[in-house]
């Protein structure tokens, strides 16, 4: 099977992975205090708490939306989505 083919696949893989842990966790309250949710599809939003984990920030669920608790940590995520043009990067940029 092509090199390209598998990590598509993978790649599916991965996405499906991220959408279930938040179904998963639609169900959890908001946390008390400050935190600040991910924007996109479900898709879009697993992957901007994988990059958050990546960068070793907890990520919590309120809703099933992922979010970290502080501004710094949203504002270093999100500066890294739009620097490497991850999916979904445009819901951080303006026109």
């Amino acid at each position: 099977m092509p090199k390209g083919v598998t990590s598509l696949r993978t790649q599916q893989i991965e996405e499906l992975v991220g959408i279930t842990a938040s179904l998963s966790n639609a169900h959890t309250p908001a946390p008390s205090g400050e935190f600040h949710t991910f924007q996109g599809d479900l898709c879009q939003m697993a992957k901007a708490a994988d990059v958050a984990r990546k960068f070793g920030m907890k990520v919590g669920y309120a809703g099933g939306l992922p979010y970290v608790q502080s501004r710094e940590e949203y504002d270093k995520v999100v500066q890294y989505i739009i620097e490497h043009r991850i999916e979904g990067h445009w819901h951080y940029t303006k026109g």
